[in-house]
């Protein structure tokens, strides 16, 4: 190593004077990322754009994405008894459900609009009345909670 007067290193050439630390001897910071290849302007024009890798798009088929796991949204039967806070869903093939409902008063109001139509969504146990908005002034949706063991 050589020193300069005052026993201080001699910086060389290939140091950055902009960095902090005198033992740097790299370039930028971004200089460690793979440079972005350049197509040549021949090669694009054979390309064509509207041909893609389908194993690319396609995403392979994993529990997230199955259709059992995927929100379905079914047409249900609604009946809220506002002195217990139970909500009462009613499928169309007759299987009926109980679910606990802090907002049982408003999901009861919604429904009565609805005469009893809704929609349940049973991955998020929500359930959607149409046109609520309109007589609760809050939103369509409501959380329902199944029942305590």
């Amino acid at each position: 190593m050589c020193l300069r007067e005052g026993g201080k290193p001699a910086r060389t050439q290939s140091s950055n004077s902009a960095h902090a630390n005198p033992r740097f001897r790299g370039g930028l910071d971004d200089e460690a990322a793979a440079p972005t290849p350049v197509v040549p302007a021949s090669n694009q024009e054979n390309q064509r754009p509207d041909i893609m890798n389908t194993a690319a798009q396609i995403p392979p088929r994993t529990v997230e994405t199955t259709d059992t796991a995927r929100e379905q949204w079914v047409d249900v039967t609604v009946r809220a008894d506002t002195i217990r806070h139970v909500v009462s869903i009613t499928e169309p093939n007759g299987q009926a459900h109980e679910y606990f409902a802090d907002d049982v008063r408003e999901v009861a109001l919604a429904t009565q609009h609805t005469r009893g139509s809704a929609q349940w969504c049973a991955k998020y146990r929500r359930l959607l009345v149409p046109g609520a908005s309109r007589v609760t002034g809050g939103a369509p949706f409501y959380k329902l909670e199944p029942m305590p063991a």
